[in-house]
């Protein structure tokens, strides 16, 4: 088959009505006359066939056949129909939960459905796959619990109202490979939304920058414009995310077919192209698309209440929104500024949008349809935060995956803590986790079908009333909010339990989706983000959920003003504040809770600056966001958020100094922070008692230098459920090694046991992270485990995760008296800045001198190849120092020969010397543009020539010395007598307490290697062996006689590893060996403890 003709063949399949013989054509086409069609493999359904629980929803459903693939996969070829339109749309569960019947009452494991209604204009083409769940026993342990086994299930939209773009590029590889059939995981990857993410984003942002264009050359151009964008302070970046998130949103709600409604018809019967037909003049005239049209249809259809909506200049009826989206961007005069954005934009925008499918249905985990939905809209805009120009490669999204499980473990502890032992915690896992699962089941069960037996636990039928008031009740905050994936996915969990609960409650008209979702809205969700653009999309994602559920079709109800639940503002900032003016804050709440459901402009704008002049009060006039006046009910009425959760942002100081203004004198601040710390501090501080924090972050604040208050803090105020360690795994394209945590807010044991987990597959795929993170089996490609956490003895210390047997072993290592290294002791290397040419320094040189001088990224500056600077004179030689590199030695040895040489001028050995150097400083004044960027030169402490950070040079010089490589897959530490110059990537060690030769040989033990990799610092699988972690080693001291003796076999291995290049022997290894064994029985270390640690230390190794 060749391109046009599948092309052909998908358009007539999937941009008309379903038509059961044109689609039996394409799936023979698709699976290349592959099908087994005999009559024992077709059956057709329908009335007493269809099982109870499904009665209500299916009419029928047919097999046609099946076809298995090469590795013997064999895969349902189905169509089921169901009994009413809005089942294809809203029972989505159902219909999941009816593809989990079929394939386990036929032991498939996947199946093609085309699910259609007898209407049959709209359908969805699905591909289901049966995956394992995990579920509690009763002791507590995963297991796979097949009565609740779910599917996963990936959509086309297809029909007479859809477009067949998505489904062509997809489906085209398979349909043009007539040589080869089908795969299972080829077609799972047709069904990849994450393509049609990526393709869905560069378009967007492309069109984003056109129109941010567009907008430049305006406010340039036109003095009106200009004026009234400086008047209003509206820049042209955010008008223009603003403007195609107003766009897009109304393409959702022209999908619902709410815009372009006859007068007299019901809400839904409008043309599902409105804006392009508005765009092509079928219903207005006009000169300029968005001066003339979108403003006033933005600013006046859609934000005005009139009688039955009617809005006259188009003789139709437009929904009123309410909410903000549509109000002017600061309150700009769109009536009498001209903003004549070209009209050929908005034909590339609607071009652009028409070629994709958009459903109002947010994904969800086993929910994923091939199409523009709310959670790939936040994707996009979360992406584009960051954009700014063309060179912009966006910033950063939790997937969904991980969003999902945080927020399901959330809400987990969050229930426990309030049930008490009412319910047992497996039990609630089980509810939260695989609860929707057992609907149709325990619903056909309360209306009496005996044959059945209930699937969710009596527990959870018992208190079904509780459980619900606990869900209905719960505080929220992201203070890090972004596009709002954390609050939505903790909305989707709370709703989906509700849901679940109805069932045992009895249904009622209050407890409707909508009803559900409007609830969380007003008493749960809360949000703060820095970036205006993240709470307009933040904000954007929450109104589209209530527009998904909607289902009032004779009235809409206006979208709730989110002014004060989702805020712009510094989540880490605070205000001197009078937090006991009582009436003050009982009148700001009641003012808010008024403010959520106005609608009427005056009034809405009357409360508005009503509920401002009170928060001004209560803040002394400052304008600052702080968390307890902006959220004051939920400190009053619930002492704190039951829940904080979210991503917060990553930025180290030196990266973004600004990002720390108005932080320094807070009592969290500490020098080489993270910014992300002070999230984690405050998120704390704004719980209530047993609340639950749970972040995505960085996984090295446990040792990292800057992250001790954090650190305390946790220890302290905290206990931690979880601890998830990704590892290597790459969360973020970034590279960054990630964790993610579960607190609860409590200080009351001093001793607990939190459950470990560790990722080791750094290729994981989507099947082995979800087993990693659900099960609590090891595997090959994770650990698990249960470690315990002794406050009093991780204050002030890293935080290490140990298994109980290891703990023990720590411990008797550190039981008897031993002295520790003192920081002056101890030095860190040189650091010259800089030792090359980088190409970020390149930058700093002028472009002419670079080109005038050869100069290049990788030249010497004042780290140069030994030898190189020939010209030098023998006083000038004197300054050069040999340099070595961690890829230069071994363990316990550093080879004669050195490559490198460092010019060492420092402010004190370079004083007055200036005019008996001139070769140095002609080299070093080619490079000075770098060095006068330092801001030591710019205060005039160093002169360009000066090294950085020189170090105390005794540390260096010839004599007894430990090089102490930092960074290694295992503890290196060198022996050396010789002038030896390194970097920042070694410590030096030089004492006159210890025989170097014996603490050399004591450190480079097994017994240090297993302290250091449990009580240390790791970065991913290798040691980071810092200036903290040295100073903190239990070091034994010995008689001389055994000082003595290893000695001895240092002096040995060192000359067997310099007769042999380094390179270590069985004679070297065997000497290593009796030093070990003497270090053992040094430290009274057990012939079982001897066993655990060199099995421990071979694993880690083993995956290094």
């Amino acid at each position: 088959m060749n391109k046009q003709q599948a092309s052909v063949l998908i358009n007539e399949t999937f941009e008309n009505a379903f038509d059961e013989d044109q689609y039996l054509r394409f799936l023979r086409e698709l699976f290349n006359g592959q099908i087994d069609e005999s009559d024992d493999r077709k059956f057709d359904y329908y009335g007493q066939y269809i099982p109870d629980s499904f009665k209500d929803y299916v009419r029928r459903y047919k097999r046609l056949g099946t076809y298995t693939d090469s590795d013997g996969h064999e895969i349902d070829l189905l169509i089921v129909i169901l009994k009413r339109e809005r089942s294809l749309d809203q029972a989505r569960t159902m219909q999941r939960n009816f593809a989990a019947y079929h394939l386990k009452r036929r032991d498939k494991e996947t199946a093609i459905i085309a699910y259609t209604t007898e209407e049959r204009s709209d359908w969805r083409f699905s591909m289901v796959r049966r995956e394992p769940v995990v579920a509690f026993s009763e002791k507590g342990n995963l297991i796979a619990k097949d009565e609740l086994t779910p599917v996963r299930r990936y959509s086309f939209l297809v029909g007479q109202s859809e477009r067949s773009h998505t489904a062509q590029q997809q489906l085209f590889p398979i349909l043009l490979d007539d040589k080869h059939d089908p795969t299972l995981d080829g077609l799972e990857e047709a069904f990849n939304i994450e393509t049609v993410t990526k393709e869905f984003f560069e378009r967007y942002k492309a069109l984003f920058l056109q129109l941010k264009e567009e907008l430049d050359r305006l406010t340039t151009k036109d003095s009106r414009v200009q004026a009234e964008f400086k008047a209003k302070e509206l820049d042209t970046a955010n008008f223009a995310k603003k403007l195609l998130g107003q766009i897009v949103f109304l393409y959702f709600l022209q999908k619902k077919g709410w815009l372009g409604v006859r007068e007299g018809d019901t809400w839904g019967t409008g043309p599902k192209d409105f804006l392009r037909q508005l765009f092509d003049r079928k219903w207005v005239s006009y000169d300029n698309f968005f001066d003339d049209v979108l403003e006033p249809l933005f600013y006046e259809a859609l934000a005005i209440e009139r009688d039955d909506n009617i809005y006259p200049r188009l003789k139709a009826r437009i929904p009123f929104l309410n909410g903000g989206l549509f109000e002017p961007m600061n309150n700009y005069n769109w009536k009498n500024t001209a903003i004549l954005i070209d009209n050929k934009l908005f034909e590339d925008i609607f071009d652009t949008f028409d070629l994709y499918n958009f459903t109002v249905r947010e994904d969800e985990p086993l929910e994923k349809e091939v199409a523009v939905d709310p959670e790939m809209l936040g994707k996009v805009f979360e992406n584009l935060l960051e954009v700014i120009d063309r060179k912009s490669k966006g910033a950063f999204y939790t997937p969904r995956e991980i969003v999902h499980y945080m927020c399901q473990e959330s809400l987990i502890n969050y229930l426990a803590t309030a049930m008490g032992d009412a319910v047992p915690r497996e039990e609630l896992a089980t509810f939260i986790r695989v609860g929707e699962l057992a609907v149709q089941n325990d619903t056909a069960k309360e209306a009496g079908t005996v044959t059945y037996t209930y699937q969710m636990p009596e527990s959870i039928r018992t208190h079904a009333t509780k459980l619900d008031a606990a869900l209905a009740n719960i505080k929220i905050c992201d203070p890090a909010i972004g596009s709002g994936a954390f609050p939505v996915g903790m909305m989707q969990e709370i709703i989906k339990a509700r849901e679940v609960l109805t069932i045992y409650i009895g249904k009622s008209n209050s407890r409707t989706t909508y009803n559900f979702k409007r609830q969380a809205i007003q008493e749960s969700i809360y949000g703060v983000d820095i970036d205006s653009s993240a709470i307009d999309i933040a904000k954007l994602r929450l109104w589209l959920s209530l527009v998904v559920d909607e289902d009032d079709y004779h009235h809409i109800k206006p979208l709730p003003n989110l002014d004060y639940k989702i805020v712009c503002g510094n989540s880490l900032l605070s205000v001197q504040k009078d937090l006991f003016n009582l009436d003050l804050f009982q009148k700001l709440e009641k003012l808010k809770t008024a403010y959520f459901d106005q609608t009427d402009p005056a009034k809405k704008q009357a409360q508005r600056a009503e509920i401002d002049s009170l928060i001004a009060r209560l803040t002394g006039g400052h304008s600052t966001f702080d968390m307890q006046i902006y959220f004051s009910e939920v400190f009053h009425g619930n002492s704190g958020f039951d829940v904080v959760i979210g991503n917060p942002p990553y930025v180290k100081e030196y990266t973004n100094r600004q990002a720390f203004d108005g932080l320094r004198d807070s009592k969290y601040y500490q020098g080489k922070m993270d910014l992300w710390y002070f999230f984690g501090c405050i998120g704390i501080d704004i719980l209530r008692s047993t609340g639950t924090q749970c972040f995505i972050a960085p996984n090295n604040w446990t040792t990292n230098a800057g992250a001790s208050i954090l650190r305390n803090k946790i220890v302290g105020d905290s206990q931690i459920i979880n601890f998830i360690d990704f590892g290597d795994f790459r969360v973020f394209s970034a590279g960054i090694q990630t964790m993610v945590f579960l607190l609860e807010k409590n200080s009351d044991m001093p001793t607990y046991k939190l459950q470990y987990s560790k990722l080791l597959n750094s290729n994981a795929d989507l099947t082995l992270l979800k087993r990693f993170l659900y099960s609590h089996e090891e595997d090959d490609d994770y650990i698990k485990y249960h470690a315990k956490f002794v406050r009093s003895d991780l204050k002030d210390s890293f935080v290490t995760f140990l298994p109980e047997s290891l703990t023990e072993i720590v411990d008797r290592v550190e039981s008897h008296p031993y002295t520790l290294l003192k920081p002056d002791e101890l030095t860190q290397g040189i650091v010259p800045n800089p030792d090359v040419v980088t190409s970020r320094g390149i930058k700093k040189i002028p472009q002419t001198k670079v080109k005038k001088l050869s100069l290049d990224v990788g030249d010497g500056v004042f780290v140069i190849s030994r030898g190189s600077l020939d010209s030098l004179s023998e006083h000038e030689k004197k300054f050069l120092r040999p340099l070595y590199h961690p890829s230069d030695l071994q363990r316990f040895f550093l080879p004669e020969i050195f490559y490198d040489e460092i010019i060492y001028l420092t402010k004190d050995n370079a004083s007055g010397q200036k005019a008996k150097i001139p070769n140095l400083l002609a080299h070093l004044e080619k490079y000075r543009d770098i060095m006068d960027d330092r801001r030591e030169n710019q205060n005039g402490r160093l002169d360009f020539y000066h090294l950085h950070w020189p170090r105390d040079e005794r540390f260096f010089e010839e004599g007894p010395k430990i090089l102490s490589v930092r960074k290694c897959a295992i503890p290196t530490f060198v022996y050396t007598e010789k002038p030896t110059y390194v970097m920042m990537a070694f410590n030096v060690v030089k004492t006159k307490r210890f025989n170097l030769k014996f603490l050399t040989a004591l450190l480079n033990s097994k017994v240090v290697t297993f302290w250091l990799l449990h009580k240390g610092k790791m970065q991913g699988y290798n040691f980071q062996v810092d200036k903290e972690p040295l100073l903190g080693i239990p070091l034994k001291t010995a008689t001389k006689a055994i000082e003595n003796d290893v000695e001895k076999k240092v002096d040995r291995l060192i000359t067997l590893l310099a007769n042999n290049k380094g390179k270590p022997t069985q004679d070297t290894k065997h000497i290593e060996d009796e030093l070990d064994k003497i270090f053992y029985d040094l430290y009274e270390l057990s012939k079982s403890d001897r066993q655990m640690i060199e099995q421990t230390i071979a694993q880690h190794m083993a995956l290094t």
